[in-house]
């Protein structure tokens, strides 16, 4: 693919970014071929080393701030025509409850990926707070009650406490995971709100 080529595909695929944006990310795929080029690679090569489309497209959305994707899409580039107002008009109790309930499922299913996560760490942390209780209890208790249950305790509260330090290194995969699950949610609705293709 030649440089022009691979610029106006990457250009077309952020054509509902702001246009300084664009003009932007162009500008620094055609720097990046063009840095390349002067190192002695040939054109088609220096814009296989770019990476792909996809890959390029992705990476510009992962900097752009949703809100900004939002308002430059939000920010209509004509005047709507009368029977453009009065479709959307007559339509709209059809397409906003829709519009709305899409969105709300959007942000419902991003919240619960994350309220999983927190109730997982809260759950070890029970774990580790309620051993480290159990044994401070049997030990101030090993004392006074002359039976098995202050050394009982002290070991139940030492099992939870390593449960809950085993399951630490796991919650954390899973915390990365989460993240990088949330940063394609939101990657995705960035490329639904341009209009581009994305592949995950």
């Amino acid at each position: 693919m030649k440089k022009q080529e691979f610029l106006n595909e990457i250009s077309a695929r952020l054509n509902g970014l702001p246009d300084e944006e664009i003009r932007r990310s162009i500008d620094y795929f055609s720097e990046m071929i063009d840095d390349r080029m002067e190192d002695g690679m040939s054109e088609e090569e220096a814009v296989e080393a770019a990476g792909s489309v996809d890959d390029a497209v992705n990476e510009i959305l992962k900097d752009v701030p949703l809100t900004k994707v939002i308002k430059a899409k939000a920010s209509t580039r004509r005047k709507l025509r009368a029977w453009e107002i009065v479709l959307l008009i007559i339509g709209s109790p059809i397409w906003f409850p829709l519009l709305l309930c899409f969105v709300i499922l959007i942000w419902v299913i991003y919240i619960i990926i994350w309220a999983i996560v927190v109730c997982f760490w809260a759950v070890v942390l029970a774990f580790l707070v309620g051993g480290a209780g159990a044994v401070g209890i049997g030990i101030l208790s090993l004392p006074r009650i002359p039976t098995a249950l202050p050394a009982l305790a002290i070991a139940a509260g030492l099992v939870l406490m390593g449960i809950s330090l085993l399951l630490i290194g796991p919650m954390i995969k899973l915390s990365k995971v989460t993240g990088k699950l949330a940063k394609v949610i939101v990657l995705w609705i960035k490329s639904w709100f341009i209009g581009g293709k994305k592949n995950a």
